[in-house]
């Protein structure tokens, strides 16, 4: 695809090896993946380790399978949940909440736990201070129950469970006229970012009625996150003279993906807690394979 499909996941690991190789062996390293389609966070090792020939190689062949098959894609094990959490009105769910919205400020979390100088996030998608999903409360739920009896609810749940097995068919039907067009073009399957049946819908603009009950979800809002990891950094950084660590994210994107004005302003907004990182684009495979060894 635009974004160079598995070959691109491939090169992107294959350079992050090469980058650790070139690290003075007395440098402490880590490599996190996350996935945030099932909020799973994977770590290479449960804390900084030096970047010796040996740790190097078991990197390379930790990182190996991540990505390697079209038919097992994605984060396979969760070994890294946040485990220090402030006192604040989110830092339980942060800890606890495995919701898939929530990975990026889990992993945020599980970062800042490391003691790092310097960060490197490499990502088709960072939202920043993003909303966090939360449990609903009694009387959201009691609100949700009085919802569920409305004849409007019931309509539109039958009508999307009439509709799922003629949408899996043409959902199928055009990924596979898709795949078949893109092996005559000697290039992989296409790769999902969540792989569901209503993602590839809307990619093929198939239509098709919504699920009501993916509307029972509840969130904190943006500001309430970023109050956390302003605490955060406080308690756990400054009042413990420890330097805030800098924050550097390459956003992953297709040669014609929106990257808008306000999606920047949020990566901004967010880094300028981390020492003023910076952001950087790199648009398909042609972009990262010219910026290897660079």
């Amino acid at each position: 695809d635009a974004k160079g499909g598995l070959h691109a996941y491939n090169a992107i690991k294959e350079e992050i090896v090469r980058l650790t190789s070139s690290l003075a062996a007395g440098t402490l390293f880590n490599v996190v993946v996350f996935d945030s389609t099932q909020s799973r966070i994977d770590q290479f090792q449960p804390g900084l380790v030096a970047a010796t020939p040996q740790n190097v190689e078991r990197l390379r062949t930790w990182f190996d399978p991540i990505n390697r098959d079209p038919r097992n894609l994605g984060v396979r094990r969760d070994s890294a949940k946040p485990t220090n959490v402030i006192d604040h009105p989110v830092g339980q769910m942060i800890a606890d909440n495995s919701f898939y919205q929530n990975a990026q400020p889990r992993l945020t979390n599980v970062i800042l736990e490391q003691n790092v100088d310097l960060v490197y996030i490499i990502t088709s998608e960072w939202r920043g201070f993003s909303r966090l999903r939360r449990e609903p409360n009694d009387r959201e739920k009691a609100d949700w129950e009085r919802r569920r009896q409305t004849s409007a609810y019931r309509n539109q749940l039958a009508r999307y469970e009439e509709e799922q097995p003629e949408l899996r068919r043409k959902v199928a039907e055009a990924e596979a006229r898709e795949n078949a067009a893109r092996a005559a073009r000697g290039q992989p399957p296409r790769v999902w970012r969540h792989g569901w049946v209503h993602e590839k819908a809307r990619h093929y603009g198939i239509e098709y009625t919504p699920n009501p009950e993916w509307q029972y979800q509840f969130f904190e809002e943006p500001r309430v996150v970023e109050s956390y990891f302003r605490q955060f950094l406080q308690q756990e950084y400054r009042e413990k003279n420890r330097p805030i660590p800098r924050f550097n994210i390459i956003m992953f994107l297709s040669e014609n993906e929106e990257f808008s004005r306000d999606d920047q302003d949020r990566l901004r907004s967010f880094l300028r807690y981390f020492r003023n990182g910076r952001f950087r684009e790199l648009r398909g495979l042609a972009a990262i394979e010219s910026s290897r060894g660079g």
